[in-house]
């Protein structure tokens, strides 16, 4: 271990004093995040690559991919192999490896498999996972109560199917939870938190870790080596400096310094809150997160006026505001309803995923959205408040008074008056402030505008996930645009075959 000097407080962390020592690494590739993007890259890192094993049902699919039979998909051409291949993510190979992955969800038949082998093989990349949370990323924030959108085939991670991490943790969730196409969040929470040492990946991780800068030290690339330089003509091994904070050995914070030949984004876009920026709209009695909304009601539950007679059941009875038109905003409301609050509804339902949801499998989505639309409640609900819908409503301020002034569709100025909480549920925006601005500011593909999962993500070679405009540096997951963990595994394995082809020599 060496001794380094280092930089004062970046980008409002504190940093331990100059005089201190500094934990330094060198690695071939840094992950900046610890959700399933960074956890699957640094699966295929550790040397597990992808086999097709031979039965897709589309015909021109399983042509290019048996073509390759003895290979890894990896060793394949991705150009030729996403080509003409669609679907729902906006990245070519997320797509490739959903149809892959689960050929029962795009084909509509259940008895269709994964068409993907996962095999260790003898090529690792050296590098790390850098994250300040437990292994899971955002998801270990997530509330433990609500169930997951997605069903569990979707969010397994490769070489652990759920199946076999229930049988090594000797749980019964099938008697837990009989309907377990879809678990709680908390199950997720604790897989995601195991993936590492059940698939052996404990000597890249990097817990406690909060990343304060990453910068590139090099100038340019040299036209004839291609090798990244200096202004001064220096080459650089490794021209990536990582820094920031970790939880040394003996709990204290220590600064830790790292440099690497490449640089992974996988930080996902949960860390910053959108706002509507008006007046008032961070008083005490407002929040911008599910949790906080969740916090007010279990804060303000009274018992029920017939509570002796119902096992003492509790009601929240508060005038609660809800803005936003999503899944955690349609999961506020239905919490706020179920505990008795009049609910006001603020959304744009022109951008509402609920519309898309199916009412068999997703009864409380379908019926969020069937109060969205003026029609009557479901009456299979346990819904037992009251819910005035402002479809394409506006919040102009929010009062001192507790009063929230809203513009309807109709431009009609209306004061809701007695509001006790409300909830800013209009989703998130990645926190990259770590980054250089200079790399910051061109990430986007409108580079200079806000960087956005959904209309402004991060500008990737789509066979590679590297940016296009900043050699070396990579992105995953949500940055560029896949939201979902079903189409993450198709960018990782995208960005580990760059990595593996530039890093090693294994193919």
């Amino acid at each position: 271990m060496k001794t380094f000097v280092v930089a004062p407080a970046v980008h409002g962390h504190v940093v331990p004093p100059a005089t201190s020592a500094v934990h330094s690494e060198t690695t071939d590739v840094a992950v900046i995040g610890n959700g399933p993007s960074a956890l699957t890259l640094s699966f295929i890192l550790n040397g597990n690559w992808p086999y097709y094993n031979g039965s897709h049902p589309d015909e021109i699919i399983h042509a290019r991919l048996n073509y390759y039979k003895n290979k890894s998909i990896l060793e394949t051409d991705f150009g030729e192999l996403s080509s003409g291949v669609s679907g729902q993510s906006r990245n070519l190979v997320a797509n490739l490896f959903d149809q892959l992955l689960h050929p029962s969800t795009v084909y509509g038949d259940v008895d269709l498999t994964s068409c993907v082998s996962w095999k260790p093989v003898d090529c690792k990349v050296p590098h790390l996972i850098l994250g300040p949370h437990p292994p899971g990323g955002a998801w270990q924030k997530m509330h433990g109560s609500k169930k997951a959108l997605s069903f569990n085939n979707w969010l397994e991670l490769p070489g652990l199917p759920l199946e076999e991490w229930v049988t090594r943790k000797g749980c019964c969730l099938r008697r837990r939870f009989p309907d377990n196409s879809r678990l709680p969040l908390a199950v997720w929470k604790h897989y995601y938190e195991d993936y590492p040492h059940e698939v052996g990946l404990e000597d890249s991780l990097r817990t406690g870790y909060y990343v304060t800068s990453v910068r590139n030290l090099a100038a340019h690339g040299d036209a004839e080596t291609g090798e990244n330089v200096t202004e001064d003509g220096e080459n650089l091994q490794y021209p990536w400096e990582i820094k920031g904070e970790r939880i040394g050995p003996d709990g204290e914070p220590e600064a830790f310094l790292i440099h690497a030949k490449k640089v992974v984004l996988a930080t996902g876009t949960a860390e910053n809150p959108k706002q509507l920026h008006v007046i008032g709209e961070h008083r005490s009695w407002t929040g911008h997160t599910y949790d906080d909304m969740h916090n007010f009601i279990a804060d303000n539950l009274h018992l029920d006026e017939h509570g002796e007679n119902t096992k003492k059941a509790k009601r929240c009875w508060s005038r609660v505001v809800i803005v936003g038109s999503g899944l955690t905003a349609a999961d506020a409301v239905v919490e706020a309803l179920t505990a008795g609050c009049h609910v006001y509804h603020i959304f744009d339902p022109k951008h509402s995923i609920l519309s898309q949801l199916s009412e068999r499998l997703y009864p409380d989505y379908a019926a969020i959205w069937k109060l969205m639309n003026g029609e009557t409640r479901a009456q299979s609900t346990n819904f037992t408040g009251h819910y005035t819908p402002f479809p394409y409503g506006q919040v102009e301020k929010i009062t001192s008074e507790h009063t929230v002034c809203v513009e309807s569709q109709h431009g009609k100025k209306i004061c809701l008056n007695k509001i006790e909480f409300v909830a800013v549920l209009v989703g998130s925006s990645p926190q990259l402030s770590y980054l250089n601005s200079d790399i910051s500011r061109k990430l986007p593909i409108k580079a200079g505008m806000p960087l956005d999962s959904k209309r402004n993500p991060v500008a990737i070679d789509q066979l590679t996930h590297e940016s296009i405009y900043q050699p070396g540096l990579f992105a995953l997951g949500p940055l560029c645009g896949d939201n979902y963990v079903r189409f993450i595994p198709g960018g990782c394995v995208a960005a580990a075959r760059s990595l593996i082809a530039d890093l090693t020599r294994c193919l």
